[in-house]
Order: C-alpha cells, then sequence, then structure tokens
C-alpha cells in the first residue's frame, strides 16, 4: 500500500471506537482491534483529505480532551493506560508519533515540534511531552494522571510528571472524559513554565490532613471511619451543584435517558450562576457520599437510597462479626472467643455510632442485647454437656436474617450493598479516606501523611494534595483529591469572599 494510506490511520489503543458518540467495545483481542482500524480507516480515506468530512465520531475514537503535539494526537485515554510493554521507556511517547496529523487540523502551526530524539532520557521525554499537554490543554487536568507515588520507576521525574513507563492503569477521580466537578470555577487559569522542570501554577489551601484511614475500603475499618467522622461537624451544610456545561455532559454519558430529570432538581443549564440548595447531612451519609465520590450510576449526586444501603451494609457487618465470635466460643474454647467478643463489643458500637444511635465520643463498650442473652445459653448448653452450642447460634443467625428486612426487599438491598461495596473499593483503590483541619471528609492518594495540605488550584477540576518543601512556596505533588463540599465551587465563594489571595507555587 501507499505511505498516503498509513498517512491517515488512525490509533486505537484502548480497543474501543466510537460512532456517533456511541461507545463500540472491541475487547482486548489483537485481531479485533486490527478490525476496528480498518473500520475506521475506511471512512478516513472516503473523506479524500476534506477534513470538514471526516465523520464526527471518527475524531473521537479515543475519549477524552484531545491533546496535540506535532503530527501527534494523543489524550488522556492514551496516556491513561500503560499496560502496553516497551522494551524503551521512551516508546510510550515516541509510539505515538506519526499518527493522526489530520486531526491537527489547521492548528498544527501552533505545536512545538516532538521527533524521535535517543539522546534524551525518559525522564526528560516525559517531562516535555507533559508540558506540551498541559500547555496545550490550557488547563491542569492533566494532573489527574499521576499515578501514586509507590508506583513510579524513574527516580528524576518531577512530582507533577506521569511516569508513562510505570505498570497499570491510573485510576484518576478526573478521568479525562465528562467530570460533574468543577473545583476551581470562577478563577482564571495561571500556568508557568519558565523554570525547567518546574510547574508554576496559582491556587490557595482549603486545609490539612490531620487523620487518615487505612488504605482501601472495607467494612473491618469501620473503627477507622468513626474516628475520622470525630474530625467533621455532626450537621454539615453541603450545596446542591447547579446545572452546568461540564454536570450536563457528565449526566449525558452516563444515563441518556435520565439525565434530563436531574433539571428539574439541580436547575436549567443555562442557569450558571444561581445558587444550589444547602442541604443538612449527618456524619454518616457524608462518609458514605465521599466513599462514593457522592456519584453512582452516573448520577450526581448519588441517590439518597444508597443511605439506606449503607446503614443496611454496617448492620450486615456486625451480625456477620457476632456469628464469628459464636462460633469461636463453640468451637474453640475461652480464649479465642475473649478475642473475637472484644472485636464484636468495638464494631457494634462502631457500628451504633455510625447510626446515629452512640454519641461519637463515648468509650463505653457495647453488646448486641442477644448475644449476651446467647452467650449464657451456650455456657449452659457447654458445661451441661448437651452438645447443643452450634445449634444455638445457628438458630440465633437464623433469627436475625428475619429481622434483617422482609423477604421481598432483602434480594433488592443485597444487590445495593453490594454494589456500593465494589463501587467503593475500585475509587479507594491505592487511596485513603482522611479528614482535614478545616472538618471536612475527603478521600486521596495512600502516601499521604499527617500535615500533608489540600488545595485548589486553578485551572484543577478537583483539590490536589501537595507535600510542602523546605524552600518557601515550594511543594511536591501527591495526587488528586475528592473533598466532599468543595467540588462545585464551593471553596472559591469563600476565597473570593475573603481578603485573601491566590498564591503563586511552585510544584517540583
Amino acid at each position: 500500500m501507499s505511505r498516503r494510506f498509513f498517512s491517515r490511520s488512525v490509533a486505537a489503543p484502548a480497543y474501543e471506537i466510537f460512532c456517533d458518540g456511541t461507545p463500540i467495545s472491541v475487547g482486548t483481542n489483537l485481531w479485533s482491534a486490527l478490525l476496528a482500524l480498518i473500520f475506521v480507516l475506511t471512512y478516513t480515506l472516503l473523506s479524500e483529505n476534506d477534513e470538514s468530512t471526516i465523520p464526527s465520531w471518527a475524531h473521537n475514537v479515543c475519549a477524552g480532551p484531545p491533546v496535540c503535539v506535532d503530527a501527534l494526537c494523543i489524550n488522556q485515554s492514551n496516556l491513561q493506560d500503560r499496560s502496553a510493554v516497551a522494551t524503551d521507556a521512551r516508546d510510550k511517547i515516541y509510539a505515538y508519533l506519526g499518527l493522526s496529523k489530520e486531526f491537527l487540523g489547521p492548528k498544527q502551526h501552533e505545536w512545538t515540534h516532538l521527533s524521535l530524539d535517543y539522546t534524551k532520557p525518559a525522564s526528560q521525554v516525559y517531562t516535555e511531552v507533559s508540558q506540551k499537554m498541559i500547555s496545550s490543554m490550557g488547563n491542569l487536568r492533566f494532573l489527574s494522571l499521576k499515578e501514586s507515588q509507590l508506583s513510579t520507576k524513574l527516580a528524576d521525574l518531577p512530582s507533577w510528571v506521569p511516569d508513562f513507563s510505570a505498570h497499570g492503569w491510573p485510576n484518576p477521580f478526573d478521568t479525562g472524559g465528562p467530570t460533574p466537578w468543577t473545583t476551581s470555577s470562577g478563577l482564571a487559569s495561571h500556568i508557568d513554565f519558565s523554570q525547567k522542570g518546574v510547574l508554576q501554577v496559582r491556587g490557595f489551601k482549603i486545609g490539612e490532613v490531620t487523620r487518615c484511614a487505612s488504605p482501601g475500603f472495607h467494612c473491618g475499618f469501620f473503627s477507622e471511619y468513626a474516628s475520622l467522622l470525630t474530625c467533621i461537624p455532626d450537621i454539615s451544610q453541603i450545596r446542591d451543584p447547579v446545572m452546568n456545561e461540564h454536570l450536563r455532559k457528565y449526566l449525558q454519558e452516563g444515563d441518556a435517558g435520565v439525565w434530563e430529570k436531574a433539571f428539574d432538581h439541580l436547575g436549567q443549564p443555562d442557569n450558571t450562576h444561581a445558587q444550589g440548595e444547602i442541604r443538612t447531612q449527618s456524619k454518616v451519609e457524608v462518609l458514605w457520599r465521599t466513599a462514593l465520590t457522592d456519584r453512582f450510576a452516573g448520577l450526581h449526586p448519588a441517590p439518597a437510597e444508597y443511605g439506606v444501603a449503607f446503614d443496611s451494609l454496617i448492620t450486615s457487618h456486625f451480625k456477620h462479626v457476632e456469628l464469628h465470635a459464636l462460633a469461636a466460643r463453640a468451637k474453640h474454647g475461652i480464649s479465642p472467643f475473649e478475642d473475637a467478643k472484644y472485636r464484636l463489643g468495638t464494631d457494634y458500637t462502631t457500628c451504633r455510632k455510625l447510626q446515629g444511635l452512640v454519641p461519637f465520643d463515648s468509650i463505653e463498650i457495647l453488646y448486641p442485647p442477644a448475644f449476651v442473652n446467647l452467650e449464657e445459653d451456650i455456657d449452659r448448653a457447654v458445661s451441661e454437656g448437651k452438645g447443643r452450642e452450634l445449634q444455638l447460634i445457628m438458630d440465633h443467625w437464623g433469627s436475625l436474617r428475619e429481622k434483617a428486612g422482609d423477604s421481598e426487599g432483602e434480594p433488592r438491598m443485597q444487590k445495593m450493598r453490594s454494589e456500593m461495596m465494589l463501587k467503593s473499593m475500585q475509587l479507594l483503590s491505592e487511596r485513603r479516606l482522611f479528614a482535614t483541619d478545616s472538618g471536612h471528609l475527603a478521600a486521596g492518594v495512600e502516601t499521604m501523611e499527617i500535615g500533608d495540605e489540600v488545595w485548589v488550584l486553578v485551572g484543577a477540576s478537583v483539590p490536589f494534595l501537595l507535600r510542602r518543601r523546605q524552600e518557601r512556596g515550594q511543594y511536591s505533588l501527591l495526587g488528586e483529591a475528592y473533598v466532599h463540599g468543595v467540588m462545585h465551587g464551593e471553596a472559591v465563594d469563600v476565597f473570593l469572599g475573603s481578603s485573601e489571595s491566590a498564591q503563586t507555587i511552585s510544584i517540583i
């Protein structure tokens, strides 16, 4: 074939194409990917070099905002997937050169040339392309691609530059596609690369990390979550987001059949200057919404019914712990039982705190009332040698299940609990929940430490965790953060109403 044929080629590394905005997954099979590529090539060849006749879906072969560097059309999806293998780390970038030149269109002359240069170390290549991509985007959404420090392989990279040689697929809050958040809305963007390897931005601090839980999301961490909740108000005032272009696109992508209904609750799309309704949220509601980043099934805010599912998850957890304690008593004697009983007491007390039935500052250890009575029955059965211990436990467990809810609602509640648990585990993979000195509950990278700072950076959709360096005004980037109650510009409103001004800082 002629070189002209290959000059019109399009890369689809995610093995997914978009036809009229509709994603068509072709799996990870190489032959399927080649068929998809041929499908794209057929349409681009028919366009006969006329940019205006190229189908709109061909410009969206990979989702995310396009970023162009010379004969290179990269987007966040391309660089988010780092599972591809390259013997030379520089080829994680150079592999895209020469592809999709036509997608630059009339703006091709605006981009600085990026050419193959294997005399440069991989860290320099990554830094240069990251700088060009941030400059071309005109905002800081690219920073969401920064992987966890535990995954970084190149030691000499600036903290704000993603390591594209790191294996895996980062799990950013800001995926590059439509997101519902506009954390820095209302502030003019400022990006400066005048110092080599330094990203100079403007922003303001909204808090410091005062307490954090273990990485991930697990029912076994409920006691840690209860400890976090002592750092936030009993009742939080949370403002509903106002419908805007970002939120509209996010809801549209999630479910085209339901997004219109959100207009009645959040306002019309042109109502961008209105203030959302203030709603009160308990500590527990703040917890489950933060664990889900207040999103579920393409909806934002997450449906209130998942609060009921979270309460059911709490109840299910301590019942499981109760059964474990009783089984330890019946099978293994007193010593293992005392440990299991202590865990049951702490977990049951924690669950009661999370359900708002016990004050968070209470130090008393509580046990389920039925457990105390059953423990006495088991002791009596063991002393009399009747061998009925396990039967007593199973009878008790059966009664617990009957009290869990009516038979019609239980399957649906089980499904909701499972969905909520899986979603929270996914979102908090390599992350942890934490509390700030400003009274916010948040989620961020697992490498955070007490004293790290949470910043709203102008031009970013989400807040970021930064670590102060020795020199004044210099920071290292740790990664994104979800901070409940500030994701729609609320912190900007407070900031603009104060006498403070945005600070210029250097991210090294």
